[in-house]
């Protein structure tokens, strides 16, 4: 019995000290770099891992995106949850900063300058974290706000969690139980030490959130269930209908936008070709992308299906959006059957004479 004592003392010691070094906020400087196999398959990016296995499989994807060159202007941060959670306690609230840096960055005091998005009042949180827990993590934009991609290398613990609730997704009863047994462990977890009890809600938060929202479909299985994948820019948005929720009564606008085809990847139609996209709103109190909204203006490459009658579209699935390539300038949509919201007409260019 002593023995089993001590092996339990031990234990949780050992993870103790495994959340301290991986969990805590503290400074980690590392170099961006690859294992040398990774190098050669990604054309010389680096040559060994961030900070070993312990952060898990490979991060081809996250420097792939630094060195692309696509984007104006790359942060990468290495274990951003500690990086960040140390510098909230030199700065203060991040929050506060970056909204500061998006109201002094957004262009709307400089006559003639493009107006750049603001960031949200208040961006989700990940438990006692800013950021999900990471190795790294890239955050890339355009100059103009136009553009942003975020790509994070999660641990592998918070990945298989996602990853095999969004396998139990389609199965309501297979999803229910398995909330509630992961729903338990994590939180009786809490008992090791306070670290755990701070993180158990977010945890809970990835396995709940990803077993209710439908998966995305990968981009192969996206494009071979389509009719047509192209770069399309939304030339106009209409209000159809307007029908009342059954559940929440809300009244749900129906949508048709005309799309003209800039580039065409798979399908029978050409360049300059005009087709028509239809969609119904959702109520805004359910959690989870489960429509796709198309916005007057913006420039998008994205996948969609036939509908039966052959007159009109549907996007293949909710990640039918793959790339936005122009942000449109406001995501306004008309609210009553007949109206159409058009994106404003681009100032034509003088010569002088």
């Amino acid at each position: 019995m002593k023995r089993v004592a001590v092996g339990i003392v031990v234990l949780m010691a050992l993870l103790a000290a495994h959340v301290v070094y991986w969990y805590v906020p503290r400074e980690c400087a590392v170099a961006p770099r690859l294992r040398p196999a990774e190098r050669a398959a990604n054309r010389g990016i680096g040559s060994q891992p961030a900070r070993g296995a312990a952060a898990g499989g490979t991060s081809g994807e996250p420097l792939r995106v630094l060195a692309a060159g696509a984007y104006d202007v790359c942060l990468w941060l290495p274990y951003p949850h500690q990086n960040l959670g140390a510098l909230a306690g030199e700065i203060g609230d991040l929050q506060d900063v970056v909204g500061a840096a998006a109201r002094l960055t957004s262009g709307e005091d400089r006559e003639g300058s493009p107006q750049r998005s603001r960031e949200p009042e208040e961006p989700p949180t990940f438990g006692p974290f800013e950021v999900p827990p990471a190795s790294e993590m890239v955050a890339c934009s355009d100059l103009e706000g136009g553009r942003m991609k975020v790509v994070a290398r999660i641990y592998p613990a918070l990945a298989v969690v996602a990853k095999l609730a969004g396998r139990m997704a389609g199965n309501p009863w297979l999803a229910a139980g398995a909330m509630l047994v992961v729903g338990f462990l994590i939180l009786f977890s809490g008992v090791i030490n306070g670290y755990f009890a701070a993180g158990g809600t977010g945890a809970v938060l990835v396995f709940v959130l990803s077993v209710t929202v439908p998966a995305p479909m990968s981009e192969q299985e996206m494009t071979d269930k389509s009719d047509l994948v192209a770069l399309v820019r939304v030339l106009s948005v209409t209000c159809t209908t307007i029908a009342k929720d059954e559940q929440t009564g809300e009244d749900l606008p129906g949508y048709l936008a005309k799309l003209q085809v800039v580039e065409v990847k798979k399908g029978d139609v050409k360049p300059g070709d005009t087709v028509l996209v239809t969609w119904r709103a959702v109520p805004k109190s359910i959690v989870g992308p489960w429509t796709v909204y198309y916005y007057p203006g913006e420039e998008v490459v994205t996948h969609l299906t036939k509908r039966s009658n052959g007159a009109t579209y549907a996007s293949t699935w909710l990640n039918a959006k793959s790339e936005i390539v122009k942000s449109p300038d406001n995501k306004d949509l008309p609210t009553a059957p007949g109206e159409t919201a058009m994106p404003p007409a681009e100032p034509q260019q003088r010569t002088p004479l």
